[in-house]
């Protein structure tokens, strides 16, 4: 609840958001992220065959809109040091369609070209990198925050002129919350093998 009251204007300005509940995902402790089928004995054919990952949780009340970041951690030897980095893989939105169930599937080939594009192979020093884990991060948001959000979203057309959204008495803005939890996943030795033989130009090894 949001009460300001104005002096001047002996006005007061008010808003009321609900809470997001708490988020429950449905992953297993050590359920693995997955993104290529077993590396076959040589000769390897090419190219290597994806899989995908799908990770499922349930809908938290007053949740409508939700986003995962994927945050990819790797290791980069050099001589003298040892440093974990990371990237951040952001997921399409996903809107609540009324529904407790919810997923959402990570593709092989976007994995692979998502790393390929967001890490750079310039430090000539750099002996050799392994993948590590990833961890998800899950934003949730409320419908006001959805709605806010889609009002406000780059126009297409020759019509500018864009409808006002808010949910503030005796004031214009957006008063809402958002939920936020995270849960990591380590690589199957087959994610970290492919990589290595996809990516072995940005010095990925095995294992």
């Amino acid at each position: 609840i949001l009460s300001i009251y104005n002096k001047r204007t002996t006005k007061t300005i008010s808003a009321i958001s609900n809470l997001i509940h708490e988020l429950n995902l449905d992953i297993p402790q050590n359920k693995p992220m997955g993104f290529y089928s077993p590396i076959p004995s040589p000769p390897i054919p090419m190219p290597l065959e994806k899989s995908q990952t799908t990770v499922n949780w349930y809908h938290a009340k007053n949740g409508k809109i939700y986003q995962i970041i994927a945050r990819i951690y790797y290791t980069d030897f050099f001589q003298n040091d040892t440093i974990l980095n990371y990237i951040d893989w952001v997921q399409p939105q996903i809107i609540n369609d009324g529904s407790n169930d919810m997923r959402h599937t990570f593709d092989g080939d976007i994995f692979a070209n998502t790393l390929a594009n967001k890490i750079k192979n310039t430090n000539s020093s750099l002996i050799a990198r392994r993948l590590s884990h990833v961890e998800l991060f899950f934003t949730v948001g409320s419908e006001d925050l959805y709605t806010y959000m889609a009002v406000n979203e780059p126009f297409e057309g020759i019509v500018q002129e864009r409808p006002i959204f808010t949910n503030i008495n005796n004031g214009i803005g957006l008063f809402s919350c958002r939920y936020n939890s995270s849960h990591s996943m380590p690589f199957p030795s087959s994610t970290r093998e492919g990589v290595s033989i996809d990516l072995d130009s940005l010095h990925f090894v095995y294992p």
